[in-house]
């Protein structure tokens, strides 16, 4: 069912998907800081045009930008 959920959000979010923001911390990880917080900071837009700013995936994006 796992991967129904993964399909689905990416048919409905396409380049919006929260996947995005794993790709952010990962370049955070490696010290690519100015790529990671461009990365998050569009990750943030996005799930809040699209989920909205309360939704948890939007908060767990915006916590790294604080």
């Amino acid at each position: 069912i796992e991967v129904e959920v993964l399909a689905l959000r990416r048919d409905v979010l396409r380049d919006k998907h929260p996947d995005m923001h794993d790709l952010a911390v990962t370049w955070n990880s490696r010290q690519r800081y100015p790529e990671a917080l461009a990365m998050m900071q569009v990750c943030f837009q996005l799930q809040c045009k699209v989920l909205g700013q309360a939704h948890p995936s939007a908060q767990r994006s915006l916590r790294p930008l604080n």
